[in-house]
């Protein structure tokens, strides 16, 4: 366990984007006289969930790494949160003993990093 309760915190905007190459020849066959090849990028804007940490147990694995109430997940264990759901997250948090929890966090608008261990029981 990790000693974190989480709870679903709205929607965010999240902008997802995409390369594309500018024409339909191969890569290798598309670089100009600079070594360059040409890209356009495009962007999707799509409504994602958010969450965030609404409790951390004292003297728990997460309290121990820093972790604070109020503290908003963007990553964990190098994918993004928006893409859990509120069930998975907070599996995530339950799994087996010792496995390692990496966390990027924002906190009054800055990015964090974090990493504890799961234990049996906190």
């Amino acid at each position: 366990m990790s000693g974190l309760d989480v709870i679903y915190d709205g929607i965010q905007l999240v902008k997802e984007k995409s390369l594309e190459q500018l024409s339909e020849t191969p890569f290798h066959q598309n670089v100009n006289e600079n070594n360059a090849i040409s890209f356009a990028t495009r962007f999707s804007l799509k409504f994602k969930p958010s969450f965030k940490i609404k409790e951390v147990i004292k003297n728990s694995p997460a309290h121990a790494a820093g972790l604070l109430k109020g503290d908003v997940i963007l990553i964990i264990n190098g994918k993004q949160a928006h893409n859990f759901t509120i069930g998975e997250l907070l599996h995530k948090f339950q799994e087996r003993d010792k496995k390692k929890i990496k966390m990027t966090i924002r906190r009054n608008g800055v990015e964090m990093k974090f990493e504890f261990r799961l234990h049996k029981s906190v």
